[in-house]
């Protein structure tokens, strides 16, 4: 019982953090979600299937912390629970160090500033780096083979979405500024020489 206490809280903070930060941008006229919006070819498709990505593992999470089986040793569960703690506290430093500027897929027609503030110093996608901590652990705290394959294919796809959609949109729109950053901070995390 305390560990689905746990899982349903950290979801719901997970998850608050995330719908609050796109209520209160709607409400100053900023549309939040992004993904697939004014885009073809390819980027819209996997921002789309990102998109469907993270609400099947959304789902397949709350069915496992439900559900509750057996699951894993009390260790790995315990681990599950720290890095899944993690991810949600990076996620809500992400999003609130972004400002106005954090969207869920990159804005075409709308303008936002690179941040390269906060936890942005040390991780070039901490929301994303949130997301993949979050998947894990709660993998970990609550293992079901149909959970952990969605996590596994939300994460695979949030990686595409950095490599393929994020980086080359921020090289195009902030050109030298963005490269100089890249050269400065890792993909995930930790600061280069």
């Amino acid at each position: 019982m305390a560990f689905q206490v746990t899982g349903f809280a950290l979801l719901a903070v997970f998850y608050a953090c995330y719908f609050r930060k796109m209520h209160l941008q709607r409400k100053q006229g900023i549309k939040t979600n992004q993904l697939g919006r004014g885009k073809s070819g390819p980027g819209k498709w996997l921002e789309l299937a990102v998109s469907a990505g993270n609400w099947a593992a959304a789902a397949g999470m709350v069915w496992a912390v439900v559900s509750d089986g057996p699951g894993l040793p009390v260790w790995a569960r315990l681990t599950g629970a720290v890095l899944s703690a993690a991810g949600v506290l990076m996620f809500a430093l992400a999003v609130a160090d972004m400002g106005d500027s954090w969207r869920a897929g990159v804005p075409v027609s709308e303008e936002t500033a690179l941040v390269t503030d906060g936890i942005y110093r040390i991780s070039r996608n901490p929301a994303f780096l949130g997301f993949d901590l979050l998947y894990l652990g709660m993998a970990l705290l609550f293992f079901t083979p149909p959970s952990a394959l969605l996590s596994a294919a939300a994460a695979g796809l949030l990686h595409g979405q950095v490599l393929l959609v994020e980086e080359p949109f921020l090289g195009e729109r902030f050109g030298p500024a963005y490269e100089a950053y890249s050269r400065r901070v890792n993909r995930y995390f930790g600061r280069k020489r």
